[in-house]
């Protein structure tokens, strides 16, 4: 099965897509394959908190997130790519997570009778950009993925997170950088 990547920016062509399309390069030259969701085309609606899945273990909001969960118990790993707002994930990509809440109530949910039948242990990464150039500025968003991945039967095995880069394109004049994330995606290829 693919690696499904989530591709959290509503900008094509932006600093974002430059750092996954990176990611998958050096992942693909390792033997990996890729299955990319721009989650900004899709329809997904945020979580009602109506905690339905906390009893089926099953979301009841019939939108595109049925498709990506899917995909997401089937993929080999998961690569959640995100532009870094306010020191956050992206609007698109943060009602996508909130919808993975079925996930926490089969792992750690209220006695949920299907618990244990995704497989855990799959490897995540987490890549992250945005314009302030600040250390703790990915912070947020990284502890959000890999909460999304503990969450979801993953592992977080690494990620990487650039800042100061603001002006489309920006990323893509980075040689280093884009050095950096290629192996990135072929250190994460090695370890599935």
């Amino acid at each position: 099965m693919p690696v499904l990547a989530l591709l959290g920016s509503p900008r094509r062509g932006g600093n974002t897509e430059t750092l996954l399309h990176a990611f998958i390069e050096g992942g693909e030259k390792a033997g990996a394959s890729f299955d990319v969701i721009r989650v900004s085309d899709l329809n997904i609606k945020p979580c009602s908190a109506c905690d339905a899945c906390a009893i089926t273990g099953e979301c009841i909001i019939d939108d595109d997130m049925q498709e990506i969960y899917c995909k997401i118990d089937a993929a080999e790993g998961l690569v959640i790519a995100s532009p870094i707002y306010f020191g956050g994930v992206s609007a698109q990509l943060k009602a996508v997570i909130d919808r993975m809440q079925k996930y926490w109530f089969i792992y750690f949910g209220r006695g949920n009778k299907k618990a244990g039948l995704i497989p855990k242990g799959r490897p995540g990464y987490f890549l992250g950009v945005g314009g302030m150039k600040n250390k703790k500025y990915c912070q947020c968003a990284r502890t959000t993925a890999e909460t999304v991945f503990l969450s979801s039967g993953f592992s977080m095995l690494g990620s990487l997170c650039f800042s100061g880069y603001d002006a489309k394109g920006a990323l893509s004049a980075d040689k280093q950088a884009l050095q950096e994330i290629y192996e990135g995606g072929r250190e994460f290829a090695f370890r599935l």
